[in-house]
C-alpha cells in the first residue's frame, strides 16, 4: 500500500513537473524568438537594462521547474529509466536558459566595459579639472600681461605652452 501511494505521489509530481516545464520551454522559446528580432540600438541604457531584466527573469521562471524535476530525480532515483523523460526535459530547459543567459551575458559584459569607460573617464575628468582648479586656475589668474614688448610676448606665450604640456602630461 505504501509502495502505491508513493508512486501515485511521483505521479503527481511528475504531472506537475511536466505542467510547468511545459510552460517554461513555451515561454523560453517565445523569448529566443524575441532576443533574436530586437531592434535596440546596442550599448545603450535600454538595451543593458532589457538584457538584465531578461536574465532575471529566466532564473526566475526556470527556478521552480527545475527544482520540482531535480526533486523528482533524487526521489526516485537518476539512474532509473522511469526518470528518462524528466531527465530530458530538465536538459532542454537548462540548455535554452544557458543559451538565454549567453546571448544576455554578452550584452552585460558590454555594459561593464562601458561603466568602466565611463568610470576612467571620470576619473580623468576629476584629475583634470582637480588640477585647472589648484594650480592651472592661479597660474592664469597670475600671469594675464602679455606684456608690451615683442620678447615679454614670446616669453608669455612660452608659459602658456608650458602649461598646456603640463596640462597634456595631467591628462
Amino acid at each position: 500500500l505504501d509502495l502505491v501511494d508513493q508512486r501515485e505521489h511521483w505521479l503527481q509530481q511528475s504531472r506537475d513537473f511536466f505542467a510547468k516545464a511545459e510552460n517554461t520551454l513555451s515561454v523560453l522559446e517565445k523569448l529566443e524568438v524575441e532576443l533574436a528580432n530586437v531592434r535596440l540600438p546596442p550599448n545603450t541604457p535600454e538595451s543593458f537594462a532589457m538584457y538584465a531584466k531578461v536574465t532575471r527573469d529566466v532564473r526566475s521562471f526556470t527556478e521552480e521547474p527545475l527544482r520540482l524535476g531535480y526533486s523528482i530525480l533524487d526521489e526516485v532515483g537518476r539512474t532509473q529509466p522511469e526518470t528518462q523523460g524528466v531527465k530530458r526535459v530538465l536538459d532542454e530547459i537548462e540548455n535554452r536558459k544557458t543559451y538565454i543567459e549567453s546571448i544576455c551575458s554578452t550584452s552585460n559584459e558590454d555594459h561593464q566595459r562601458v561603466q568602466k569607460a565611463l568610470a576612467d573617464f571620470l576619473a580623468q575628468y576629476n584629475d583634470l579639472l582637480n588640477w585647472l582648479m589648484s594650480s592651472g586656475q592661479l597660474y592664469l589668474q597670475q600671469h594675464v600681461d602679455m606684456g608690451s614688448t615683442l620678447e615679454q610676448s614670446k616669453q608669455f606665450l612660452l608659459q602658456h605652452h608650458e602649461l598646456m604640456q603640463d596640462l597634456e602630461v595631467v591628462v
